[in-house]
Protein backbone atom coordinates (compact mmCIF):
# COMPACT_ATOMS: atom_id res chain seq x y z
CA UNK A 1 0.00 0.00 0.00
CA UNK A 2 1.26 3.26 -0.87
CA UNK A 3 1.99 6.06 1.93
CA UNK A 4 0.62 9.52 2.06
CA UNK A 5 3.49 10.93 0.64
CA UNK A 6 3.51 8.68 -2.71
CA UNK A 7 0.09 9.30 -3.25
CA UNK A 8 0.72 12.91 -3.12
CA UNK A 9 3.35 12.86 -5.58
CA UNK A 10 1.36 11.20 -8.07
CA UNK A 11 -2.28 13.41 -7.23
CA UNK A 12 -1.17 16.36 -7.16
CA UNK A 13 0.72 16.78 -10.17
CA UNK A 14 -2.24 15.14 -11.97
CA UNK A 15 -4.81 17.45 -10.34
CA UNK A 16 -3.00 20.71 -11.27
CA UNK A 17 -2.86 19.23 -14.95
CA UNK A 18 -6.84 18.81 -14.59
CA UNK A 19 -7.14 22.11 -13.57
CA UNK A 20 -5.14 23.75 -16.43
CA UNK A 21 -6.80 21.61 -18.61
CA UNK A 22 -10.68 22.35 -17.24
CA UNK A 23 -9.43 26.72 -17.14
CA UNK A 24 -7.84 26.44 -20.97
CA UNK A 25 -11.50 24.55 -22.20
CA UNK A 26 -14.76 26.29 -21.56
CA UNK A 27 -17.15 23.62 -22.23
CA UNK A 28 -16.87 21.73 -25.37
CA UNK A 29 -14.79 24.17 -27.24
CA UNK A 30 -10.73 24.82 -26.77
CA UNK A 31 -8.93 27.40 -28.36
CA UNK A 32 -5.66 26.76 -28.78
CA UNK A 33 -2.28 29.36 -29.07
CA UNK A 34 -0.11 27.62 -31.84
CA UNK A 35 2.54 30.73 -32.40
CA UNK A 36 3.23 33.24 -30.27
CA UNK A 37 2.80 36.88 -31.94
CA UNK A 38 5.76 37.92 -34.01
CA UNK A 39 4.50 41.52 -34.05
CA UNK A 40 4.79 43.92 -30.99
CA UNK A 41 1.42 44.61 -29.67
CA UNK A 42 0.50 47.70 -31.83
CA UNK A 43 3.33 47.41 -34.37
CA UNK A 44 1.81 47.72 -37.63
CA UNK A 45 2.07 44.66 -40.56
CA UNK A 46 3.92 45.01 -43.45
CA UNK A 47 2.67 46.18 -46.19
CA UNK A 48 2.87 43.73 -49.17
CA UNK A 49 2.19 45.72 -52.84
CA UNK A 50 2.53 42.16 -54.56
CA UNK A 51 1.27 38.39 -53.33
CA UNK A 52 -0.76 40.09 -50.74
CA UNK A 53 -3.74 37.75 -48.76
CA UNK A 54 -5.81 40.12 -47.87
CA UNK A 55 -6.30 43.92 -48.22
CA UNK A 56 -7.82 46.16 -45.16
CA UNK A 57 -8.81 49.56 -45.83
CA UNK A 58 -11.09 52.25 -44.02
CA UNK A 59 -11.58 54.48 -41.34
CA UNK A 60 -7.85 54.72 -39.08
CA UNK A 61 -6.10 52.78 -41.28
CA UNK A 62 -2.81 53.70 -42.17
CA UNK A 63 -3.32 55.71 -45.68
CA UNK A 64 -6.49 54.17 -45.61
CA UNK A 65 -5.39 50.76 -46.93
CA UNK A 66 -2.67 47.72 -46.36
CA UNK A 67 -2.43 44.54 -48.02
CA UNK A 68 -1.08 41.54 -46.04
CA UNK A 69 -0.17 38.13 -47.45
CA UNK A 70 -0.23 35.04 -45.28
CA UNK A 71 2.90 35.31 -43.34
CA UNK A 72 2.28 38.31 -42.25
CA UNK A 73 -1.32 37.84 -40.81
CA UNK A 74 0.04 34.91 -38.91
CA UNK A 75 3.09 36.84 -37.37
CA UNK A 76 0.13 38.67 -35.24
CA UNK A 77 0.21 35.25 -33.65
CA UNK A 78 -1.96 32.25 -34.58
CA UNK A 79 -4.31 30.12 -32.41
CA UNK A 80 -6.76 27.08 -33.92
CA UNK A 81 -10.09 25.56 -32.69
CA UNK A 82 -12.55 22.57 -34.35
CA UNK A 83 -15.86 22.98 -35.34
CA UNK A 84 -18.64 21.03 -36.71
CA UNK A 85 -18.26 22.63 -39.94
CA UNK A 86 -21.75 23.22 -41.36
CA UNK A 87 -20.67 23.02 -44.99
CA UNK A 88 -18.60 20.48 -45.01
CA UNK A 89 -20.69 18.29 -42.28
CA UNK A 90 -17.86 17.16 -40.16
CA UNK A 91 -15.22 18.10 -37.58
CA UNK A 92 -12.37 20.32 -38.70
CA UNK A 93 -9.48 21.86 -37.00
CA UNK A 94 -9.38 25.50 -38.46
CA UNK A 95 -6.26 27.91 -37.42
CA UNK A 96 -5.59 31.20 -38.34
CA UNK A 97 -5.38 34.74 -36.59
CA UNK A 98 -8.45 36.34 -34.12
CA UNK A 99 -9.74 38.77 -36.13
CA UNK A 100 -9.98 41.63 -33.58
CA UNK A 101 -5.87 40.35 -33.32
CA UNK A 102 -5.07 41.49 -37.03
CA UNK A 103 -7.31 45.03 -36.40
CA UNK A 104 -4.90 45.53 -33.09
CA UNK A 105 -2.18 45.89 -35.88
CA UNK A 106 -3.92 48.12 -38.54
CA UNK A 107 -6.30 50.38 -36.07
CA UNK A 108 -7.50 51.80 -32.98
CA UNK A 109 -9.67 48.92 -32.34
CA UNK A 110 -12.15 51.67 -30.16
CA UNK A 111 -12.85 53.17 -32.89
CA UNK A 112 -14.26 50.29 -35.25
CA UNK A 113 -18.01 50.24 -34.73
CA UNK A 114 -18.48 47.43 -37.64
CA UNK A 115 -16.34 45.81 -40.06
CA UNK A 116 -17.73 44.99 -44.20
CA UNK A 117 -16.01 41.53 -45.07
CA UNK A 118 -15.88 41.06 -48.86
CA UNK A 119 -15.48 37.51 -50.93
CA UNK A 120 -13.34 37.02 -54.22
CA UNK A 121 -17.21 36.18 -55.78
CA UNK A 122 -18.21 39.45 -54.44
CA UNK A 123 -20.59 38.34 -51.03
CA UNK A 124 -20.37 40.38 -48.43
CA UNK A 125 -21.05 40.56 -44.51
CA UNK A 126 -20.93 43.15 -41.35
CA UNK A 127 -19.65 41.84 -38.30
CA UNK A 128 -20.41 44.35 -35.70
CA UNK A 129 -17.53 44.93 -33.20
CA UNK A 130 -19.84 43.25 -30.30
CA UNK A 131 -19.26 40.29 -31.96
CA UNK A 132 -15.56 40.33 -32.32
CA UNK A 133 -15.12 41.28 -28.36
CA UNK A 134 -17.94 38.28 -27.62
CA UNK A 135 -17.02 35.56 -29.89
CA UNK A 136 -13.35 34.31 -31.22
CA UNK A 137 -13.73 35.14 -34.98
CA UNK A 138 -10.94 33.43 -36.48
CA UNK A 139 -9.95 34.94 -39.89
CA UNK A 140 -8.29 31.13 -40.91
CA UNK A 141 -5.56 30.75 -43.14
CA UNK A 142 -5.29 27.30 -42.55
CA UNK A 143 -7.56 24.13 -42.40
CA UNK A 144 -6.39 20.72 -40.58
CA UNK A 145 -3.07 22.34 -40.79
CA UNK A 146 -3.03 23.09 -44.16
CA UNK A 147 -3.07 26.88 -45.77
CA UNK A 148 -6.05 26.37 -47.69
CA UNK A 149 -6.61 26.60 -51.26
CA UNK A 150 -9.12 28.98 -53.22
CA UNK A 151 -10.93 25.89 -53.60
CA UNK A 152 -11.03 25.50 -50.41
CA UNK A 153 -12.29 28.59 -49.37
CA UNK A 154 -9.01 30.11 -48.84
CA UNK A 155 -6.35 31.91 -48.66
CA UNK A 156 -8.72 33.17 -45.87
CA UNK A 157 -12.18 33.05 -44.20
CA UNK A 158 -14.22 33.57 -41.52
CA UNK A 159 -14.91 31.03 -39.15
CA UNK A 160 -17.41 30.69 -35.37
CA UNK A 161 -17.93 28.27 -33.10
CA UNK A 162 -21.10 27.48 -34.77
CA UNK A 163 -22.11 24.86 -31.93
CA UNK A 164 -22.19 27.71 -29.36
CA UNK A 165 -23.15 30.52 -31.87
CA UNK A 166 -26.59 30.97 -30.17
CA UNK A 167 -27.93 31.59 -33.94
CA UNK A 168 -26.49 29.34 -36.78
CA UNK A 169 -28.19 31.18 -39.52
CA UNK A 170 -26.10 34.46 -38.40
CA UNK A 171 -22.64 32.25 -38.02
CA UNK A 172 -23.41 31.50 -41.68
CA UNK A 173 -24.39 34.57 -42.59
CA UNK A 174 -20.92 36.12 -41.76
CA UNK A 175 -18.42 33.03 -42.49
CA UNK A 176 -16.97 35.00 -45.64
CA UNK A 177 -14.42 32.34 -47.37
CA UNK A 178 -12.16 33.70 -50.12
CA UNK A 179 -11.65 37.11 -48.39
CA UNK A 180 -10.75 39.53 -50.83
CA UNK A 181 -10.73 42.70 -47.92
CA UNK A 182 -12.12 43.50 -44.57
CA UNK A 183 -13.34 47.70 -44.50
CA UNK A 184 -13.39 48.93 -41.38
CA UNK A 185 -16.11 51.46 -40.38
Amino acid sequence: MRSRFEMSKVLVPFCCALVVALCACDGPMCIDRLTQPELASAEPFTNVPDGAAIRIEGDGVPSGRIQVDLDGLESAGTVGFAVNDPWRQEQVYYSGVLLRDVLAHCVDCDSVSQLVVVGLDGYSAEIDAEVLEKWPVLLATRCDGARMSVACGGPTRIILPYERYPNLADARTISVWNIESVRVQ
